[in-house]
């Protein structure tokens, strides 16, 4: 990942984990961005090791 390519590649990271997210609790469409942003954060930590390097 390039400096110039990296806002893009770390927005298609959440995404595919928001709507990882959204499709394993529907709830969470109703819930505030501080609850969402807190559950995706979670969820990159405990994917951190099997995410490309890059």
């Amino acid at each position: 990942m390039t400096a110039e390519n990296a806002p893009d590649e770390k927005r298609k990271i959440i995404n595919k984990f928001l709507i990882k997210l959204t499709k394993e609790q529907p709830q969470m469409y109703y819930a505030t961005t501080s609850e969402i942003s807190r559950s995706i954060h979670t969820m990159i930590k405990e994917h951190t090791n099997r995410l490309t390097v890059e």
